[in-house]
């Protein structure tokens, strides 16, 4: 790096010493170099040095998060054609041993999509989509991917055991560290499915050893499930950290009940969905 653009950024010296506790700036400040510097003082041990601007990062994030996709085996056509406007709360349908009525069911969907579309705007936290095959929950989840990406960040969809056959495939190429840490790390992730995935040692071992990262590193996450948070097939110490806060109104986790039935039922054929 021979050039960048120089800032005028908050000076707390004595608290910033290596490049990693520098925050992001919030808008890009590099005037398309890519690369900003700060204004710190002679003999700091940040004088002169580079810092990727956040146009730069998130770039990095887009094309590490479409690799992930590549290998995830998940189509881009079928990924992108599941959006919010594609989402019908008006087909929705009460499960099967439901007496619940149609329009309170209908109502109940259209408040959950706006939960979603709100989230997707703002992925702080984490949000759990719980509810009957068919109801919405993986379509939703690739919404919130969708808008993402459209915003120019990095971000990954999967269900849990196709994460985890790409894990183990990663293996036979030497590159189970660099898939994981990208999983561990992309700007908003989404586990479709969660409990459906084999359970065996090592795939309970990774599950927890992804999903507890983003919980120590407060990273996004989306996690879809027909389990109750109280089923035993979903680790104890994975229930617990999806269910933080969840009763109160500013917690770190939001559950989201998803009351309808089957809408694949009523569901057209799109691409390729």
């Amino acid at each position: 790096m021979t050039t960048s653009s120089t800032i005028a950024w908050p000076k707390p010296w004595n608290l910033w010493f290596r490049p990693e506790d520098v925050p992001l700036p919030k808008a890009c400040c590099c005037v398309g170099l890519g690369y900003y510097r700060m204004n710190a003082p002679v003999g700091h041990p940040l004088f002169g040095k580079g810092f990727p601007c956040v146009c730069k990062t998130n770039q990095i994030e887009r094309n590490r998060a479409e690799e992930l996709r590549h290998w995830s085996g998940m189509g881009k056509q079928q990924l992108l054609s599941l959006t919010f406007s594609a989402f019908q709360p008006e087909c929705c349908v009460p499960p099967s041993d439901s007496h619940v009525p149609k329009a309170t069911i209908v109502n109940e969907m259209v408040k959950v999509k706006k939960l979603c579309q709100d989230y997707a705007k703002n992925p702080d936290g984490w949000l759990v989509l719980w509810g009957k095959v068919g109801c919405g929950k993986t379509h939703l989840a690739c919404a919130i991917i969708n808008e993402v990406l459209a915003a120019g960040h990095g971000a990954h969809f999967n269900s849990v055991a196709g994460m985890l056959d790409l894990l183990r495939s990663s293996y036979e190429f030497g590159a189970f560290d660099t898939w994981f840490k990208r999983l561990q790390g992309v700007a908003v992730l989404a586990l479709d499915d969660l409990g459906a995935e084999r359970g065996t040692d090592w795939s309970r071992e990774k599950l927890f050893e992804l999903i507890d990262y983003r919980y120590m590193n407060r990273l996004p996450l989306v996690v879809t499930t027909n389990l109750s948070l109280t089923d035993e097939r979903i680790q104890l110490r994975l229930r617990s950290r999806l269910q933080e806060g969840s009763r109160i109104r500013q917690g770190w986790s939001r559950v989201l009940p998803l009351p309808a039935g089957d809408i694949r039922l009523m569901r057209e054929w799109v691409g390729n969905t």
